[in-house]
C-alpha cells in the first residue's frame, strides 16, 4: 500500500500512516487482553519480571486505546499469584484499605521476595548417605555374629 499519493497534503499523508498503524487496533487489543489475563507469576523467574510484563502489556493496551485501570492492573497482579507461595500475600493486598496502587503492590511483593530469599537456606551440594543393614545377623558386643552364639 502506498502512503504518499501525488498531490496529497501533509494531513492526508499523516492520516494514511495513522490508518496503517491503527487498522488492526481491535484485534491487537483482543490479543493483548488475552495475554494480560493469562500472565501468571509461575511463568516468570522473578517477581520483578512478572510485574514488568504486566506493566508492559498494560502500556501496550493503552497504546491501542484499550487502557487497563490501575485497580484492574493490581487485581490481575494478585490473580496471577494464585497457587504460588505468594498466594497469602495476594490475599493481604486484596484486602488492603485503601486498595494499593500497582506500584505499591509491586513494591510489597518484590520486598517479600527479597525477604524470602534472605531467609531461605542455601543447599550445599552434599548428600546424606545412610546404610541399611538388610542382613538378619547383627554384630554383638562380644564380637560374635548372629543370634544365640
Amino acid at each position: 500500500m502506498t502512503v504518499i499519493k501525488s498531490g496529497a497534503t501533509a494531513m492526508e499523508t499523516w492520516d494514511a500512516i495513522a490508518h496503517l498503524f491503527l487498522d488492526n487496533q481491535a484485534s491487537r487489543a483482543l490479543a493483548l487482553k488475552n495475554r494480560f489475563t493469562k500472565t501468571k507469576l509461575e511463568l516468570f523467574p522473578s517477581m520483578s519480571a512478572y510485574c514488568q510484563e504486566l506493566k508492559v502489556i498494560s502500556d501496550q493496551l493503552a497504546n491501542v486505546q484499550a487502557p487497563i485501570s490501575d485497580p484492574d492492573l493490581v487485581l490481575q497482579l494478585i490473580s496471577g499469584l494464585a497457587h504460588t507461595e505468594y498466594d497469602a500475600m495476594g490475599m493481604l493486598l486484596s484486602n488492603t484499605k485503601p486498595f494499593p496502587t500497582f506500584f505499591e503492590a509491586r513494591s510489597s511483593l518484590t520486598m517479600e521476595e527479597s525477604r524470602r530469599a534472605r531467609h531461605t537456606p542455601t543447599v550445599v551440594g552434599t548428600t546424606l548417605h545412610t546404610a541399611v543393614n538388610t542382613n538378619s545377623s547383627q554384630s554383638t558386643r562380644d564380637g560374635s555374629y548372629g543370634r544365640g552364639a
